[in-house]
């Protein structure tokens, strides 16, 4: 049956596959289309805008998501993790002449907020500057990511060591600016790709060794630009490339990606996936419209993250079961309309809740039980208030949706719904958003001009650390940490000219869009074993009209064989 989105109006279907599943937890089904629910999620996480402040308990100088100026209560990592404060101590009456969301907000505001989400000093160590982060070491601006070493400026970069600049990359080492990439090692600009090493601007290469400029290719070592060269011939153009070289390597990105427009791909990055829809799965099975995960069983909509069972509209996390609309319910379980609330069971509309259960409309609870608005009941008592509080909200319109714009501590351009979702200023005041009027960071402050860089890396000392830059796509200025700069003088990078935020964008945006399209394979190739053209339709990220040739699964295996 196809519905109506009440804040966009676009039409959304919604499946009796769909319907069952909303039976099964318990919620209405949604008045909001895929993308304006993932959109008023998002804006509840910043991930890159960071201030600095003091703790509002210990005093001590730290770093908070929150900007003081218009968050008060927020907590360094052992502070919020200590017995000096309490949850329960916030905790209220619910009035029942007043709106959930009004008295939601005002606890949200009160109760103590966490600096930073991630173990630094407890399941990692030296990783302070992380976000949404875990069981990791000497790791720095590092986001949703865990079990990393010596890391630098990730996105879900897991079980991977000594990577700089990557997005969505498991399992690797000695990574550079990739995206998409598993079980690789020493590899630079490359996307889509699997167990290969020593490669340098690659898409779609699986089994590769000592690839330059190449696409599609599989079980192959020593090519340039897909062409077969000996050992000695594939070192000496190597040399000659000289990809040491800023201008150069950018002029190589600008080439590349046209090359790349040439090879036929299959219709979709997924691998051992059975019944599944999306882009970028890994051991899904029943998964549709999911993107950027490994191990879904039975799942719609979600984006980022790995072992989710029976979950919808989650984003960025880890083994949930029966978890819906919900910002990283890691280890949770029948988790609704949440926010960070890890290993927790029977929890609704709560915000960084840990090691609880049958909690409704609480905040920073630990080990809570049986707490509405962080006040606790008797179990009997609680389950007759709850259900009081549901037919509350119905009444009021409030229940089955997500949090309103007016609950979130972020505006959407401090927000990673910028960067997922990216509307105008305009735009997003009218829906209800904040705006930030300002950028965070430093700006004009730079003490060294990108041309007075050396183009080649080998020309340039550590004193590069000690200068300030300006990025030369947004003008925010950045430095090159020491570690940084002995990765890229090691593995013979030129120095990035754009800061850090920047170049995570390039890489998302290499990205298909988060949206499918039914399209037919465009093979017609007679050896391939069907009549041509190919009759296999698929559900695809690839826009009707957009320039690359896009196969189904045998067609493309046929193409790589």
């Amino acid at each position: 049956m196809m519905q109506n989105c009440l804040q966009c109006k676009s039409e959304f279907e919604i499946t009796d596959e769909d319907r069952e599943y909303y039976r099964r937890i318990e919620v209405p089904e949604p008045r909001f289309c895929p993308t304006c629910r993932l959109r008023r999620r998002l804006v509840f996480r910043n991930e890159r805008n960071y201030y600095s402040r003091p703790c509002d308990l210990c005093k001590k100088p730290i770093i908070s998501v929150y900007d003081p100026a218009r968050t008060k209560n927020v907590y360094c990592l052992q502070c919020w993790w200590s017995d000096k404060w309490s949850a329960k101590d916030y905790g209220r009456d619910f009035d029942f002449t007043r709106p959930f969301f009004e008295q939601y907000a005002e606890l949200l505001r009160e109760v103590p907020k966490l600096a930073m989400v991630n173990d630094n000093g407890v399941g990692s160590q030296n990783c302070e500057y992380t976000y949404d982060f875990a069981y990791s070491k000497n790791c720095y601006l590092m986001i949703a990511t865990w079990r990393a070493e010596n890391c630098m400026y990730g996105f879900q970069n897991n079980r991977s060591m000594d990577c700089i600049d990557n997005l969505f990359v498991n399992e690797s080492q000695l990574l550079y600016n990739s995206a998409a990439c598993e079980e690789c090692y020493a590899c630079q600009d490359c996307h889509q790709s699997k167990n290969s090493r020593d490669c340098i601007f690659g898409f779609d290469l699986k089994n590769c060794t000592d690839c330059i400029l190449c696409s599609g290719l599989h079980n192959k070592q020593y090519c340039i630009w897909n062409t077969q060269y000996t050992k000695e011939e594939y070192l000496k153009k190597k040399k000659e490339l000289n990809l040491g070289s800023r201008l150069n390597r950018e002029r190589y990105r600008k080439e590349f990606a046209e090359f790349i427009k040439q090879t036929p791909r299959k219709y979709a990055n997924v691998m051992k996936c059975e019944d599944s829809t999306g882009d970028n799965l890994t051991g899904c099975k029943n998964a549709n419209e999911c993107y950027n995960f490994h191990d879904i069983y039975n799942g719609k909509f979600n984006i980022y993250g790995v072992g989710a069972k029976d979950c919808y509209d989650c984003y960025s996390t880890g083994e949930p079961e029966l978890c819906y609309d919900s910002i990283t319910p890691d280890n949770s379980y029948l988790a609704r309309w949440t926010v960070f609330c890890w290993k927790s069971q029977f929890i609704t509309y709560s915000d960084n809740c840990h090691s609880s259960e049958n909690l409704f409309g609480s905040v920073g609870m630990r080990q809570g039980k049986y707490a509405i608005l962080n006040k606790s009941y008797e179990k009997e008592e609680y389950l007759v208030l709850r259900d009081k509080i549901i037919a509350h909200m119905k009444k009021s319109g409030e229940w089955g949706d997500f949090f309103p714009p007016s609950v979130t501590l972020f505006a959407y351009n401090e927000s990673v719904a910028i960067e997922q979702c990216p509307v105008s200023e305009e735009h997003a005041r009218a829906a209800g958003y904040q705006w930030l009027e300002k950028r965070v960071g430093a700006f004009g402050k730079e003490t060294q001009k990108q041309s007075e860089v050396p183009d080649t890396i080998n020309d340039i000392n550590e004193s590069i650390c000690k200068a300030l830059l300006a990025c030369d796509v947004c003008g925010k200025n950045y430095q090159i940490l020491k570690q940084e700069f002995e990765f890229y003088k090691k593995q013979e990078i030129p120095i990035p000219s754009s800061c850090p935020d920047c170049r995570h964008l390039a890489r998302l945006y290499t990205f298909n869009p988060k949206k499918l399209w039914h399209r037919q394979c465009m093979c017609k190739v007679d050896n391939h074993g069907h009549a041509s053209p190919c009759p296999v339709q698929f559900e695809t990220t690839y826009a009707p009209d957009r320039p690359e040739v896009v196969y189904c699964e045998q067609c493309y295996q046929a193409e790589t064989a």
